[in-house]
């Protein structure tokens, strides 16, 4: 299998092995810690393209065989994706992190955007090894474990999802002082028991791929407006 499906084959087990994950959550104590005043926000980590998939897909019920064909479907929908949101003229990996920066300082933070990349490796983990961050009170690590459209079955609309983990940590102490998942159209509740969920807008929904291909525009938006709630989402946390 080459590296396209097997990244696809990868994207459509996500739902199985979200299962097997355990989020400790930790509740922001603001009146505790009304010294943090700077917020270092660490690379965020994103997927290479924007995902898209289809969760009960007909083709998981015939085995191998049928893993491949869905895996090889959800490697083209995430092209076409690419190629919509390029035509959108947007540019998520920008766009999220920029999001993030604006509505923690209309928070009344100052932010500290730090320089460099993130592995590979931990692009869908926390850091290992929370960088540096001289002057700041603490950091802020966010990761996107899902980006982009999901659809619940063959006949169902393609809607927008964006998941993300965060986690705020003391730059002193590394004490984490905040953790929570934000799940901007939580497709797999059962597992994402705890994620604060946000339900996606009804307007902005596709029944099929080749609607979406058609409206670059429109599925550019109703992806950027996900990104919109989800950063939203998690400053409100920490105000």
């Amino acid at each position: 299998m080459n590296k396209k499906l097997r990244a696809a084959s990868m994207l459509l087990l996500f739902t199985v092995l979200a299962g097997c994950n355990s989020f400790p959550t930790q509740e922001y104590n603001k009146a505790g810690n009304s010294r943090v005043h700077v917020i270092a926000l660490a690379p965020v980590g994103l997927p290479d393209k924007p995902q898209s998939m289809t969760l009960n897909a007909v083709g998981n019920n015939f085995g191998l065989i049928g893993g491949i064909v869905e895996a090889t479907r959800a490697s083209n929908a995430s092209g076409e994706l690419v190629t919509e949101l390029a035509v959108g003229n947007f540019e998520y990996k920008d766009y999220l992190p920029q999001r993030v920066v604006s509505n923690l300082q209309s928070a009344g933070f100052e932010v500290v955007a730090l320089s460099g990349t993130r592995s590979s490796g931990e692009s869908g983990k926390f850091l290992t090894n929370v960088p540096q961050a001289p002057g700041a009170d603490a950091v802020l690590d966010i990761y996107a474990n899902y980006l982009g459209y999901v659809a619940a079955g063959a006949k169902t609309d393609y809607r927008p999802a964006v998941h993300i983990e965060a986690r705020l940590l003391d730059t002193k102490t590394q004490k984490v002082l905040f953790a929570d998942q934000i799940y901007y159209n939580n497709f797999a509740p059962g597992s994402a028991k705890t994620a604060i969920t946000i339900e996606p807008d009804p307007k902005w929904a596709f029944s099929n791929r080749k609607e979406m291909v058609s409206n670059p525009p429109d599925v550019t938006r109703g992806l950027r407006e996900a990104i919109d709630a989800v950063s939203l989402q998690l400053v409100r946390q920490l105000k």
